[in-house]
């Protein structure tokens, strides 16, 4: 019988596989490519804010900034997420068109609820004990919809695996709202414009993209809302948790009031969020393809190689970060130099967030969301325990460290938790994961 030599072996497998590594890689390359087009536009207006705003307005900004996406995650309510789970879903394929003309109206509901939460609260701002102008509100809040919409869209067509229509989708808005918002502040340099202008074409953008789903959709049902809103639950916590512990350090400096400290931590956040947007990318392609895992038994193996792969993404980024830190002091204005320092410690942040979305994408597939939101939880006490202690003496650079150390302790977590309930699986026999026709249930009837 012949039997093929190891080089005519190595041949086949390359014939065979070649094709499917050249699919996945075009896929990713889109992906990233989105991601890198709305890193560049959010990476290329702070600066320029940077160099054209007093110091005290550019940390109001970066505050802002941090608000319009903290917010967003509240209006999507998890729902991102939940269309990327339950479309690729065999079992709850048919009912997908659904989930996502449902995701619109709930979106909607959030946005409206949004609006008369502002319209209370402003009023009240001397017993809350903040001073944000009406135009700073109403900015905040037109952008946070515009945000979600834009969101939303570019998941409903990842959830198709529209890799290349969804990097457009996130690309476009991005680059719109550099361009509108650097013409402004080079015409007049006017803050509240300024801050009108960013949100205002946010909303613009996405109310245009979301507009083909809403005529391609069926009408939903509120039962069908409320029983998507509890599937969604925990996806929608982790979220908001995770944009909370992001901007976290901003937040805290603001409450202690180093406005100043708040812009340097700002800029530093926003350079380094480039690693952040890699995280996301490398999440957002794994996600779907983890639904396709045959089994649990198979899951560990996957999950190791996720996260080896996840590892040397991180590891090519540190010479990036390097080379981004020596140029900072070189485009800067003088006093925001002090953002290089800032700028290593939160990369470092973000590159541990890189390694652990595979155990995030992990727990989604064993049907436990609740690790990932339990996981970002941890994140911020610990962040707020670092904080509190090294922020007031070391400012910027003191809620730069907060956010590494509370970025351990949430990677112990969830690494923990993960392969304990895998390990308790393998040593039972029994799998945990939910059976898809338990999801299924809720969404059968749909009238």
């Amino acid at each position: 019988m012949y039997s093929a030599s190891p080089k005519e072996a190595g041949e086949r497998v390359l014939a065979e596989w070649w094709p499917v590594i050249k699919g996945h890689a075009r896929q990713m390359a889109w992906v990233l490519g989105g991601k890198g087009a709305l890193l560049a536009a959010n990476t290329l207006i702070m600066l320029l804010l940077a160099r054209r705003l007093p110091l005290d307005t550019y940390g109001l900004f970066a505050t802002f900034v941090g608000l319009q996406v903290l917010v967003s995650r509240a209006l999507l309510a998890g729902l991102d997420n939940t269309v990327v789970r339950l479309a690729n879903l065999d079992e709850l394929r048919p009912y997908a068109n659904d989930v996502m003309g449902t995701g619109l109206r709930i979106l909607r509901n959030t946005s409206l609820g949004l609006v008369a939460v502002a319209m209370v609260l402003w009023p009240l701002q001397e017993v809350l004990g903040t001073h944000w102008p009406a135009w700073a509100v109403a900015a905040a809040v037109v952008g946070s919809v515009g945000l979600a919409l834009v969101d939303y869209s570019y998941f409903c067509r990842l959830a198709e695996l529209g890799y290349r229509g969804g990097a457009r989708l996130q690309a476009g808005p991005a680059l719109v709202r550099c361009a509108a918002t650097a013409a402004v502040v080079y015409s007049t340099n006017w803050p509240p414009l300024v801050f009108l202008v960013y949100g205002g074409v946010s909303l613009g953008l996405g109310l245009l993209q979301v507009a083909p789903l809403r005529t391609a959709r069926r009408p939903a049902t509120h039962g069908l809302a409320r029983r998507i809103l509890r599937y969604s639950v925990w996806p929608a916590t982790a979220n908001v948790t995770a944009a909370f512990s992001l901007h976290q350090g901003t937040f805290l400096l603001a409450f202690m009031g180093l406005t100043a400290e708040a812009g340097i931590f700002g800029l530093a956040l926003t350079l380094s969020l480039g690693f952040f947007t890699l995280k996301n990318a490398f999440y957002e392609y794994l996600l779907p393809r983890m639904v396709h895992v045959p089994s649990t038994a198979a899951l560990p193996r996957f999950l190791t190689r996720s996260l080896l792969a996840a590892a040397a993404v991180a590891t090519a980024c540190i010479p990036v970060a390097a080379l981004v830190g020596w140029a900072l002091p070189h485009v800067l204005q003088p006093e925001m130099v002090q953002s290089v320092g800032p700028f290593y410690i939160l990369s470092a942040s973000m590159l541990l967030l890189i390694i652990q979305s595979p155990l995030e994408a992990a727990s989604l597939y064993l049907m436990r969301p609740q690790f990932v939101t339990c996981g970002w939880i941890v994140r911020v006490t610990a962040i707020g325990a670092f904080g509190f202690a090294l922020a007031p003496r070391w400012g910027a650079s003191g809620a730069a460290a907060a956010q590494l150390a509370g970025g351990l302790v949430a990677f112990v977590f969830m690494t923990v938790v993960v392969f304990v309930t895998l390990r308790r699986a393998a040593q039972s026999g029994v799998s945990p994961v939910v059976n898809a026709s338990a999801v299924q249930a809720p969404l059968a009837n749909l009238n």
